[in-house]
């Protein structure tokens, strides 16, 4: 054992060293802004800004989304809402919806229940979302109202009766980035007037801006088609959530926390939430190796600079709450018959039941109270 005189002389070094987390969260005290005003803020230098889930079926993102749409600085600067979830070819039914003179869900309810998945698009946090847009449109002028626009690749199940019918269909799901791009660029290209600027909310993957996949190839996702082609023109702000990672060597998907947990710990220190979080040069957040979608796009130097452009920090992985399901989506027996026909085209078989409404849950949490994040809440600290 080391004797006192040794040890001593150790320890005004020890106590100096900053710990990996502090400059975490000083940049959070120091350059954390109120979400609203700075989403407002890209919103005035940039034409359009990516507002990137965490996870589709988080519902608190959904909840921020709602008061950032209500705020009427936003209304006068957006006139374009695009949405990933939803074939194009629905833009009609979603039309339809908006235009009508009361709030009938059961039309809204036609746009998810045609998607590329056999039983559509059960999520109640997205429904009462566009819900809401609904209600703030009613109150403004026709020329004042916000467009929403889907942009997913056209989808009709109607044309579908074999396997191979599907997986010709599916096969076209290749360019739904390009396409997602397309639609979107081409929407704000025909809009030049005042409130013609757009918010994307568009899943993790395609909100990236700038990430190499393994082989030095820049990804296939919208935000990057921005980025590569129109360098100024877009902001990505991605919503902290816990990361989705598919092991291509294993084949196995993980839910992980970024950096073993190092951005959680550090927003738990600050506290500070909802709090936005610039991705600057000075940011160690910017700084972070990238390590979520999945081992092809962990490539030696790539930070979270390469992915987005700012985060957004709700509140702890461990109160987000997981989304309710729709309490009428399956009160049309013909709908469930047709996705029983759907089901056994894409899954092989007739296993099928409708399931009952599902409330809303802890999203990280299981039933039996155990994590479902594969680590712990504070990996780096314990203070």
């Amino acid at each position: 054992m080391d004797s006192p005189a040794a040890v001593m002389p150790m320890l005004p070094r020890i106590i100096a060293q900053k710990s990996p987390v502090e400059p975490y969260v000083d940049f959070i005290k120091q350059k954390g802004q109120d979400p609203i005003p700075f989403v407002l803020d890209k919103l005035d230098k940039f034409r359009l800004v990516f507002l990137v889930e965490g996870r589709h079926f988080n519902a608190d993102q959904y909840q921020f989304l709602k008061e950032l749409i209500r705020n009427e600085d936003l209304i006068a600067k957006v006139g374009h809402i695009f949405v990933e979830v939803g074939s194009i070819n629905m833009q009609p039914a979603l039309d339809a919806f908006f235009n009508a003179d009361t709030l009938n869900r059961t039309t809204l309810l036609k746009v998810y229940q045609n998607s590329s998945w056999a039983i559509g698009w059960d999520n109640l946090a997205v429904v009462e979302f566009m819900e809401e847009i609904w209600r703030i449109n009613k109150s403004r002028p026709i020329k004042k109202r916000l467009k929403v626009h889907l942009t997913d690749m056209p989808w009709d199940w109607d044309k579908i009766r074999t396997r191979e019918d599907y997986d010709k269909a599916y096969a076209t799901l290749d360019q739904r980035d390009f396409h997602m791009y397309k639609v979107a660029k081409e929407t704000l290209d025909q809009s030049p007037d005042e409130g013609s600027k757009g918010i994307f909310i568009i899943n993790t993957r395609h909100g990236t801006i700038n990430l190499r996949r393994q082989d030095g190839t820049f990804g296939d996702n919208t935000a990057t088609y921005f980025h590569q082609r129109h360098p100024g023109f877009s902001y990505s702000i991605k919503i902290h959530d816990a990361n989705p990672y598919y092991d291509t060597q294993t084949k196995e998907s993980h839910t992980l926390r970024i950096q073993h947990g190092l951005w959680d710990t550090a927003f738990r220190l600050a506290d500070r939430a909802p709090v936005a979080v610039p991705f600057d040069q000075s940011s160690p957040f910017a700084q972070t190796p990238f390590d979520g979608i999945s081992t092809n796009y962990r490539v030696d130097g790539q930070t979270y600079k390469d992915a987005y452009d700012a985060t957004l920090y709700l509140k702890p992985l461990e109160k987000y709450s997981g989304n309710a399901t729709i309490p009428e989506y399956f009160q049309d027996s013909a709908y469930v018959q047709e996705v029983k026909r759907r089901w056994a085209i894409e899954r092989g078989n007739n296993d099928f039941q409708p399931y009952p409404p599902q409330p809303a849950r802890p999203q990280y949490v299981n039933e039996d109270g155990t994590p479902r994040i594969e680590e712990p809440e504070d990996a780096w600290t314990k203070e």
